[in-house]
């Protein structure tokens, strides 16, 4: 008996991150549910509508609340509810059409770090610390001939809150303000 597998069948690709969250909470959820937002907008841009959908459960104890997006009019669809807690598991998968893999696993990567959410992804990576062999498109300049990693952004996330990310790796320089909102030191 074969698997049925929707995104191959339409000629799609299918992208998937499981990882933890550290301090979830109402806030936390908002965060992720505009993360879903961000990967579809980009979705749309790239192949002109949002084919597929875009989802994320989060799951701790006994409750799981999930998210899921197929319509950037409606708006991301919730169901379950997980109560405040130190840690919950994820897992976000976006199964779409008429874009390339690679570059939707960067978008999706990038839409994570941008929430400014606590989290360790799958190999103890966090969401800061992922490598480009090629200019991404992001718009930010990746710098691989060194093994620090700082990012230097001149603007500033609508938090609130100073995000100061000294990592390992490779090089983000910023000398206008960034398309994600944060300010990178």
């Amino acid at each position: 008996m074969s698997e049925f597998n929707s995104a191959e069948e339409a000629g799609g690709i299918a992208v998937g991150i499981n990882g933890e969250i550290n301090g979830f909470n109402a806030d936390v959820e908002a965060r992720l549910a505009n993360a879903l937002t961000d990967v579809g907008r980009w979705v749309e841009r790239e192949a002109g509508a949002l084919m597929g959908h875009i989802k994320m459960a989060v799951t701790s104890d006994d409750s799981t609340v999930t998210m899921n997006l197929t319509d950037l009019r409606e708006g991301v669809m919730f169901r379950g509810k997980v109560r405040p807690c130190r840690r919950a598991d994820f897992s976000f998968m976006a199964a779409v059409l008429d874009v390339e893999e690679d570059r939707l696993r960067h978008t999706v990567i990038h839409a994570l770090e941008d929430s400014g959410v606590n989290m360790v992804l799958e190999g103890g990576v966090t969401p800061h610390h992922h490598h480009h062999d090629h200019d991404c498109g992001c718009g930010h300049h990746h710098d691989h001939d060194h093994h620090d990693h700082d990012h230097h952004h001149d603007g500033e996330c609508s938090c609130g809150h100073h995000h100061d990310h000294g990592h390992h790796d490779h090089d983000h320089h910023h000398d206008s303000e960034c398309s994600c909102r944060h300010k990178h030191d």
